[in-house]
């Protein structure tokens, strides 16, 4: 009975690691995540499925797992643990593995400098709002906010041509 189990857990392996990952649309990341998933389970030296693995988490922006899983599928492929590769030359798994280690960490970067402008935008515009709120005040100027405030599109109170100086002129709109 032992050897049935143990041949149904080959055929069982042998089908996941084969044969799931062809299965999986590349454009359907999620899935293909829980299929490698599987795969790694079963075969956790499988390369094709930590290439899938972190080509789905790099399309997903989940760039530190796509990292992550392309550093692992990379030490699988090490040219320098090869003992038959003479001219210690890097296979087309390796170099498929660099390359798509690259695009990760260029990804990486490109999210990572769109975060810093937005956080930049963001203290930026609550700067001005401050340094705005200080010159209404220095100009005994009061401004009544409601509840439900009328659309005036893009119709505001600001400071010109200076929005972080409290000396530049005031701009608001007249009805």
């Amino acid at each position: 009975m032992s050897t049935a189990l143990s041949a149904t857990s080959n055929y069982v392996r042998l089908f996941f690691t084969t044969g799931i990952s062809k299965l999986t649309p590349p454009e359907n990341y999620r899935s293909t995540l829980s299929d490698t998933a599987s795969v790694l389970h079963l075969s956790p030296t499988n390369t094709k499925a930590h290439y899938r693995s972190a080509l789905a988490l790099l399309h997903l922006a989940r760039h530190t797992e796509a990292l992550d899983s392309c550093t692992r599928g990379l030490a699988l492929t090490n040219p320098s643990l090869e003992s038959t590769n003479i001219a210690k030359r890097p296979s087309a798994e390796h170099t498929a593995f660099l390359t798509l280690r690259t695009r990760i960490l260029s990804a990486q970067r490109t999210a990572d400098e769109l975060h810093q402008k937005r956080l930049s935008a963001e203290e930026r515009k609550k700067k001005e709002q401050l340094t705005l709120n200080a010159a209404l005040h220095a100009r005994g100027i009061k401004v009544r906010i409601t509840a439900k405030p009328p659309e005036l599109e893009d119709a505001a109170i600001s400071l010109r041509p200076d929005p972080l100086s409290p000396t530049s002129q005031l701009h608001f709109p007249v009805l």
